[in-house]
């Protein structure tokens, strides 16, 4: 709306200093119209770029268009240029776009744009695809390496494996000795722990019939809170959805005044779309090059996989042979060592239930000491509790005063809707001039940003009690 009474103001400034003066004036200058034409070179590390897409934007308009040739160069013509600052934009499929900065262009110049690839070249791709398949080569020679050294390791694993079975027996023997020594005091530890439970339990029974009765007074006040809460917010969003409504009924009476301007750039769509059809197809070709050299790398590399594939087989052979006899080694002693862990684990299920039994003792006197803590401070509890809910109660009836203000701005707000509906006919019937229509919803514009405030500052006041209640 702003920029309309803007522009309406520069033409009445410009007729006016017409009638008493006979000088031209600038803005009339500036607004002298020609048709031009310009040439755009786009080139890249490789040399010209062929069928790139070029276009001239004014502001969000596309003003004029084309496509580059075989030498990288796009011819455009441009209507009705009115010395202007516009933009020139490249972008190939192949490219990074390129765009440049707000510039005002002169009949029969040429502007030089370079383009960074994204995409490889064929030579490119076959090059590094050959470097690929020799660091594979090198790769696999060190595997087969690898596995010689695997093999040598398998052996001297067997050895090590003859000597952990006699570690084992030796554990055997010792384990069986304190798992007796173990579960005497095991059961000791017990017989204090069954005291300290009693206890805890008659405590923790107190504690919990104080906890219940808390539990519900808090419950009820939380129900109030959480009752306003809810039509607070059901409120809030119905005003917001009704603010949005007026902002996009806004925007269509902006854009039906700004249509009685008018402003047609069909010329300039058309030459964009042809030179975008022309950019296309000449992407496409480049493309196919493209994906027959990724084709023949494919290729290589498969035969690569082939000989990868070869070799692993024989490496694993290798590897099998000698991992089998490590096995028949390791299995010997694997029989040792699960004899051993066997009484081992017997003497840790005992040590473990020992263990276990000391801490259910500490856990009986603690739960003890807690529930008589609880007890008291469940009663503590149940008095805070009853405060709440009297303290919602409260709440409730600070909140209903506000409804009626929330009323107040209601009332408000439907007068100026009908005002709206007023000034919409008006916009619809067009017998009124757009400078008057656009006063008039300025001013109403302004009364709805009154109301909005005394909106804005009652929501705040609603917030401030909630959470002064939370």
């Amino acid at each position: 709306m702003k920029n309309y009474l803007i522009i309406a103001s520069i033409f009445l400034a410009a007729n006016a200093t017409l009638a008493n003066t006979p000088e031209t004036s600038t803005i009339v200058e500036h607004l002298i119209k020609e048709n031009i034409s310009i040439s755009v070179k786009i080139s890249s590390d490789n040399g010209p770029v062929k069928g790139a897409l070029v276009k001239v934007y004014f502001e969000k308009n596309t003003i004029g268009a084309g496509a580059s040739d075989d030498n990288g160069v796009a011819n455009i013509s441009i209507v009705g240029y009115a010395n202007q600052a516009v933009v020139v934009e490249v972008s190939h499929s192949l490219y990074k776009d390129q765009k440049t900065s707000a510039m005002t262009l002169k009949n029969g110049e040429t502007i030089n744009i370079s383009l960074k690839t994204k995409a490889n070249t064929v030579d490119a791709i076959l090059k590094e695809n050959d470097e690929k398949i020799a660091d594979r080569e090198k790769s696999l020679e060190k595997e087969q390496d690898k596995v010689t050294m695997k093999v040598n390791s398998f052996e001297s694993d067997a050895d090590r494996e003859r000597k952990k079975a006699e570690e084992a027996e030796k554990r055997k023997e010792e384990a069986i000795k304190e798992q007796e020594r173990i579960k005497s005091e095991t059961e000791k530890i017990t017989e204090s722990a069954d005291d300290a439970k009693k206890r805890a339990e008659e405590a923790q029974k107190i504690a919990d019939e104080k906890k219940a009765e808390a539990e519900k007074q808090r419950e009820e006040a939380q129900k109030i809170k959480e009752q306003k809460e809810r039509e607070i917010a059901e409120q809030a969003k119905k005003r917001e959805e009704e603010a949005r409504q007026r902002e996009r009924e806004a925007k269509e009476r902006e854009e039906a005044i700004n249509k009685m301007q008018g402003d047609k750039l069909q010329s300039a769509d058309k030459d964009k779309k042809s030179a975008e059809e022309e950019a296309k197809k000449s992407q496409k070709d480049q493309k196919k090059e493209i994906e027959d050299a990724e084709k023949e790398a494919k290729r290589k590399e498969q035969e690569m996989k082939d000989k990868e594939k070869k070799a692993e087989s024989e490496m694993k052979d290798k590897e099998q042979e000698a991992k089998k006899k490590k096995e028949e080694e390791a299995s010997k002693a694997d029989e040792a060592k699960r004899d051993a862990k066997q009484e081992e684990k017997k003497k840790e299920e005992e040590l473990k239930a020992k263990k276990q039994a000391e801490k259910d003792k500490k856990e009986q006197e603690a739960k003890a000491k807690k529930a008589e803590k609880e007890k008291k401070e469940a009663e503590a509890k149940a008095k805070e509790a009853e405060k709440e809910k009297k303290e919602a109660e409260k709440l409730e009836g600070k909140l209903a005063k506000l409804d009626k203000d929330q009323k107040k701005i209601d009332a408000e707000r439907s007068k100026l809707i009908n005002k709206q509906k007023d000034i919409d006919k008006k916009i619809k019937k067009g017998k009124s001039s757009p400078e008057k229509i656009a006063a008039e919803q300025e001013k109403l514009n302004g009364e709805h940003a009154k109301l909005d405030k005394k909106q804005d500052d009652l929501e705040k006041k609603r917030r401030k009690l909630i959470k002064k209640a939370k």
